[in-house]
């Protein structure tokens, strides 16, 4: 699920401990417990005994949780049996297999783990990876021959570190060191860049293989069963595929979508064929053709295996567990509308949905409520899963849960490094925090009563889809004592220069109209429409100087969308002074944004974490407020302003440049590659509620349902919707 945050280790274990709770909905059987009619509110529990190895004490310090969550009002514990945690007994290998003292539960501490969970009231279900992540782990260490074969190995091949498997003399080893393949650092035994060692993907056309996995999962289920009463639900994981086909067609006549889609039906089929009632789960991320499902990209996506395709060829009998962990563009966070739009995605598929969150609580909040609307509009929200994946979870997250004020101790971080102790010790504090503020939320029959979701029950209104530009005027929707209400923003038109690109290069503002050099060229562009396009060294886009765009000693704005993948070299978005003494700004080689201005002592980028080298579309506001003085910047409609310096208290910005757009000089100095559309320049300051005005004049939401019109259209639609409410208006 976050692979980062599984390579995390507690001691000499090599492996997280991590729960989820999950919500969702299942009819009642006999010997189910009351709860089954109700919304599941359960833990995802990886079973690890993290005092002394102690068995027998776990399963105490197990109970005390199970009674603590279901003081809360959870109902459902999720058993995750991967990382070694079960002794498997009906293969001989796998029973002989060596297990880490602090796991290897068995048959009966497995079953006695099922009785307190019943005997509190829980529903149970059981998980194990059926495809991806070493298959529970033991496996491939037992049957090495039944996982994926990596590629023989070529010289001259760039090998990534932890990413790539070779075949080498009929041994398969995953390199340990990035570099490019020579006689000299070829795979061995002695090697220092290559450790033997099978993939972490089971092959999925080896038949003796896959009825092993079967089998072992048919032993789990059959131990979780507890006086005839099976467990509700199997979860097969199948996320984060790892290693993967080079060329899967090539190698098997299939592609990547039908080779996933098959191991998927298969054991979907074989859980369903023996127990009918019983609810398949899997992972989501392999299915989202914006994230994982995406094919393979150096650029932008290490981890896609194009697999997106499977979402059509798979059964809608399954559950998508779907996790965003983070309200970022990672996650495909709406920032707008405070919302996950994945999860309506895959229910427009067909398909019932169990949200997922980690430890941030606005994101959890936000996905819970993102659960909720869905759920009234469709049925098909199963509630809602918390992930953590951090060590030591069991005896710590009763204490964490029952004071607000608890910390975790040191010996439960003596594994991490000093520097980052505090960090963790925080992550472990939110994970807390993140179930104690939503857990009552999940299911919850009510309108959100946010900025843009209000109403009655269950016809909440999106206000953010009844927003919108009219006669050139943005008449935004909020909500007021859960009742929606309006007010009108006209569109900022006192711009110094606005060059749309619709067509050539001229300016909006009549003024400073520029000319296409050096081979920049407009394209087409199936977002946007007409924009300009850059690359190679030297295009460019270049406005004589006129003292219309000379902003002396005052403040300024500069407003831009662009797109840009990854590069070493700092690319040029609007730069007025090739010498730095007006102002700039940039896309730095990281993918922050940079801007300058008042002479290079004083710039400021966007906040750290976030790459827009991403292939994708970003509006950009930067403001330079000559009376503070300070620069404040503005990504996608969100403040963003990172490190500064300001030293220069000179304010004198005035030049006789040319302004240029996609490089700095015209000569191809800091050289822009991608694409730049609708940059504006104001001799003022932007506000706030001006800058997210911009992002949402230009961004592409969807239209308002029954119209061809909606927020956030780039042009003015021909079809706008009938007149909107005015200030203080009321629906």
């Amino acid at each position: 699920m976050k692979s980062n945050f599984k390579r995390l280790s507690f001691r000499a274990f090599r492996i997280p401990i991590f729960f989820t709770v999950l919500l969702g909905f299942t009819l009642l059987s006999p010997g189910r417990p009351a709860c089954a009619m109700e919304p599941w509110a359960g833990l995802y529990f990886h079973p690890q005994a993290n005092t002394n190895n102690d068995h027998a004490k776990f399963l105490t310090d197990f109970e005390a949780l199970v009674k603590e969550l279901k003081a809360r009002g959870l109902n459902t514990v999720v058993f995750d049996m991967n990382y070694s945690a079960y002794r498997f007994t009906s293969d001989y290998r796998l029973n002989n297999a060596s297990y880490p003292l602090n796991r290897g539960f068995t048959r009966s501490e497995s079953r006695r783990m099922t009785e307190i969970a019943r005997g509190n009231g829980m529903q149970v279900m059981v998980a194990l990876q059926v495809l991806t992540h070493s298959v529970g782990n033991v496996f491939p260490t037992v049957y090495p021959r039944y996982m994926l074969a990596g590629r023989k190995w070529r010289e001259g091949v760039r090998y990534t570190e932890h990413a790539d498997w070779v075949e080498y003399h009929g041994t398969t080893y995953r390199c340990t060191s990035t570099r490019v393949a020579s006689a000299g650092n070829a795979p061995g035994p002695k090697s220092p860049y290559w450790r033997a060692e099978p993939s972490n993907t089971r092959d999925p056309f080896n038949k003796e293989g896959e009825a092993l996995v079967f089998k072992m999962v048919d032993e789990l289920i059959d131990t979780f069963t507890v006086k005839g009463v099976k467990p509700e639900g199997f979860h097969i994981g199948s996320d984060e595929v790892g290693w993967w086909y080079e060329n899967p067609e090539q190698a098997t006549g299939k592609t990547s979508a039908q080779i996933y889609a098959m191991a998927i039906t298969n054991a979907y089929n074989h859980i369903k064929s023996k127990n009918p009632e019983m609810e398949v789960i899997m992972w989501g991320d392999m299915l989202d053709a914006h994230w994982n499902g995406m094919p393979k990209s150096e650029q932008y996506n290490l981890s896609g295996r194009n697999t997106a395709a499977a979402i059509d060829l798979i059964p809608k009998g399954l559950i998508i567990a779907d996790w965003r962990y983070e309200a970022n563009q990672r996650y495909r966070y709406d920032d707008i509308r405070q919302v996950f739009p994945s999860v309506g995605e895959f229910i427009d598929k067909g398909f019932r949905v169990w949200p997922t969150s980690w430890n941030d609580v606005k994101a959890t909040t936000d996905l819970v409520w993102t659960g909720n609307m869905e759920q009234a509009r469709s049925g098909k929200v199963m509630g809602h899963l918390y992930s953590t994946w951090l060590m030591g979870m069991v005896p710590e997250l009763k204490p964490l849960l029952a004071d607000p004020g608890y910390q975790v101790p040191d010996a439960i971080l003596s594994d991490i490094n000093g520097s980052s102790k505090a960090t963790y010790r925080q992550h472990y504090r939110e994970i807390a925090d993140s179930i104690t503020a939503t857990a009552k939320l999940i299911g919850i029959k009510q309108c959100r009563g946010s900025e843009y979701f209000c109403g009655s029950y269950p016809n909440c209104e999106d206000n953010t889809r009844k927003s919108g530009y009219r006669g050139g005027a943005f008449t935004a929707y909020s909500c007021r004592n859960n009742r929606s209400v309006s007010s009108t923003l006209k569109f900022p038109g006192d711009y110094r220069g606005y060059w749309k690109f619709n067509g050539d290069a001229s300016d909006a503002a009549g003024r400073n109209s520029g000319a296409l050099m050096n081979g920049a060229t407009l394209i087409d562009d199936p977002q946007r429409g007409s924009v300009a396009k850059f690359g190679g060294y030297g295009p460019h886009v270049r406005v004589k100087d006129s003292k219309a765009l000379d902003p002396g000693n005052g403040s300024l704005s500069v407003a831009a969308w662009f797109k840009a993948g990854a590069s070493s070299v700092l690319g040029t978005i609007v730069s007025r002074d090739p010498a730095f003494k007006s102002f700039n700004l940039f896309l730095h080689q990281d993918g922050k944004i940079w801007f300058q201005t008042n002479g290079n002592n004083f710039y400021r980028f966007s906040k750290n974490g976030i790459s827009y080298r991403d292939g994708k579309w970003h509006h950009v506001v930067a403001v330079f407020d000559s009376k503070v003085p300070t620069i404040a910047i503005y990504l996608d409609g969100v403040e963003s302003s990172g490190t500064s310096m300001f030293i220069d208290g000179a304010n004198d910005k005035s030049s006789r440049s040319d302004l240029f757009i996609g490089n700095n000089n015209g000569l191809g100095q800091y050289q822009f590659d991608g694409s730049i559309d609708d940059v504006m320049i104001f001799d003022r300051v932007l506000s706030p509620a001006e800058a997210k005005l911009l992002y949402q004049f230009n961004q592409k939401l969807p239209p308002l349902q029954g119209e061809g019109w909606g927020s956030g259209l780039r042009r003015q639609n021909p079809h706008p919707p009938p007149d909107l409410p005015l200030e203080g208006g009321g629906t």
